[in-house]
């Protein structure tokens, strides 16, 4: 009894201690693991490495981390940068999440040189590409406008223009033009990218809009999600849905 609980002791512990961290409590004395760090985004992972300098007192000049690390109970700044000094396994810890946000990084910029490639080609009518990136739904019997949905929507999206935020990355665009609204949105989400095109309200000069003058119908309010997994080799169309 007391062997058969001792190695499910150390299977918990095993399991426990593989599970993805949240935070850099334990990086100064236990070696990471890749695992530990799997499905956290490029500015998930620079949070952690910056934290571990950050529990040693390290004072930051970049704003986000210094209002950041301000904000933690844990953090104790110092006089001097100079005076701090990491350890062998802080050192390690910082070179593994460097190395994986490098590798992230590689995987957002590939994935974004993809859109970009595939809004020059709805611009072009460069079918070849097209279908590069969305062979999967060309048979659909409403791909035309499945395409011309998409188009749209990449046409108004700045691909330059992008923020990102601990797990997400968005550009949004919300267009009145008197009669109704419009909404375009680039969403990166970890390892999906969703691309939102659709006409979902009526225009806010109609007021109340119950004095029966606009011919605006509401059944013609839609949206419709292009859903593209983020891979090393970039982009991969997955699925769409719509309601309306």
């Amino acid at each position: 009894m007391i062997k058969t609980l001792t190695i499910y002791m150390l299977l918990l512990s095993t399991i426990v201690f593989s599970q993805t961290i949240e935070n850099c409590s334990t990086c100064s004395t236990q070696l990471l693991k890749e695992s530990q760090l799997k499905g956290k985004s490029v500015e998930e992972l620079a949070l952690l490495r910056n934290e571990i300098s950050a529990r040693k007192g390290y004072v930051f000049s970049t704003s986000k981390y210094a209002r950041y690390f301000e904000n933690q109970d844990w953090y104790k700044p110092v006089q001097s940068n100079a005076t701090i000094v990491l350890t062998a396994i802080e050192n390690e810890n910082s070179s593994l999440i460097k190395k994986l946000e490098e590798k992230e990084l590689e995987k957002r910029n590939k994935a974004l040189k993809d859109l970009a490639e595939l809004k020059k080609a709805f611009n072009d009518k460069n079918n070849g590409v097209i279908a590069k990136y969305l062979h999967e739904i060309i048979k659909e019997e409403y791909f035309e406008s499945l395409e011309s949905d998409l188009k749209v929507c990449l046409d108004h999206i700045d691909l330059k223009n992008i923020n990102w935020n601990k797990n997400s990355g968005l550009y949004k665009v919300t267009i009145d033009n008197g009669d109704n609204v419009s909404k375009y949105e680039l969403l990166f989400k970890y390892d999906e990218l969703i691309l939102t095109s659709g006409m979902y309200s009526h225009s806010e000069i109609f007021g109340d809009f119950d004095d029966g003058y606009s011919d605006f119908m509401s059944e013609n309010e839609y949206q419709i999600w292009f859903v593209f997994k983020i891979t090393e080799n970039g982009i991969v169309f997955d699925r769409f849905n719509g309601a309306g």
